[in-house]
C-alpha cells in the first residue's frame, strides 16, 4: 500500500476516502444485464469452480447464477489465493466490471464476499475506494478497506481525529464534526 496508494500511517488509511458510494441495495438481475452497464453488483450461487489452462495461461473460472441466469466470473491472477477463499454452493454477493465476452455476461477479478443478509457491512451505501490492480490481486479491494477502516473507527476516539476546519466555517455551513 506505501508504493500503490502512498499509506504509510492509520492516518493515511482512515484519510483515503472513496470516490464514490454503491446503493448496495440495488442489486441486479443477471437476466437484466445489458452491455451498456458498467459495473454490477449482483447476489447469486457459486458454482463450476475450476482452473483452466496451463502455465501463463492459467486462469480460475465460475459460474454464479440467480433464479433469472448465469454469469461468468474469471480471474487471471492471484488464482490460488482465490481458489482458497471460495466456496461452491454459498450466496456470494459480487461487485465488478461487466463485459460480454461471446454474448455472454462475464466479470474479471470480481470483488466477492459471502453473503449475510446480517452483515453490518452489507448497509445501502457501500464506499468504492481508489485501489490498484496489483493490491486487488493481493486481496485488497473495497470491501478490505470498509472493514480496515471500520475496525480502526471503532478504536479511535474524537479526540484521536483533531478537526481542521476552524469553527466559524462549521458553524457557517452546519457542517459535521470530523470524527
Amino acid at each position: 500500500m506505501r508504493k500503490e496508494l502512498d499509506i504509510h500511517t492509520f492516518g493515511d488509511l482512515l484519510a483515503h476516502f472513496p470516490y464514490r458510494y454503491l446503493d448496495s441495495n440495488h442489486v441486479s438481475r443477471i437476466a437484466d444485464l445489458s452491455p451498456e452497464q458498467d459495473y454490477v453488483q449482483l447476489r447469486g450461487v457459486l458454482i463450476n469452480l475450476m482452473e483452466e489452462g496451463s502455465n501463463f495461461k492459467k486462469r480460475l473460472t465460475a459460474t454464479l447464477y440467480d433464479q433469472s441466469g448465469r454469469v461468468e466470473l474469471v480471474w487471471f491472477q492471484g488464482i490460488s489465493w482465490v481458489s482458497k477463499a471460495l466456496e461452491g454452493g454459498k450466496v456470494y454477493a459480487v461487485f465488478g466490471k461487466l463485459s460480454f465476452f461471446n454474448g455472454l455476461p462475464t466479470i474479471s477479478h470480481p470483488e466477492m464476499e459471502l453473503y449475510q443478509a446480517n452483515n453490518p457491512l452489507n448497509s445501502s451505501l457501500q464506499p468504492v475506494y481508489p485501489t490498484t490492480e496489483k493490491l486487488k490481486s493481493r486481496g485488497l479491494s473495497n470491501r478490505s478497506f470498509a472493514k480496515v477502516i471500520q475496525y480502526l473507527l471503532e478504536k479511535v476516539s474524537a479526540a484521536d481525529i483533531p478537526e481542521i476546519l476552524p469553527p466559524a466555517v462549521i458553524r457557517h455551513f452546519n457542517l459535521c464534526s470530523r470524527f
